[in-house]
């Protein structure tokens, strides 16, 4: 067999992602990627932009409520907490 090379077929890459191999894949990641657009516009109730974070208070610019998602989860505990803790006492 001299002469012959082998050839191995390479899954073509997508926009720097791998290629999605099966239905159940593509369905998942299209599953991961709706879920990501709800959860980015979803917008807390909370109290309105101040101009710093409502949990660290770290300085924002205007129309902002918390510096990152991590402060904004932050708030809402506590928030909660204490709305299970109102009318008890320590």
């Amino acid at each position: 067999m001299q002469g012959r090379v082998s050839r191995v077929r390479t899954l073509p890459r997508l926009r720097g992602r791998r290629r999605l191999n099966d239905a159940a894949d593509r369905a998942d990641s299209d599953i991961e990627v709706e879920l990501d657009a709800a959860i980015h516009a979803r917008k807390s109730e909370g109290p309105p932009a101040c101009g710093a974070c409502h949990y660290c208070g770290e300085l924002l610019e205007l129309g902002l409520r918390w510096c990152s998602r991590e402060c904004e989860a932050g708030w809402e505990y506590v928030q909660e907490r204490r709305a299970m803790n109102r009318g008890k006492t320590p």
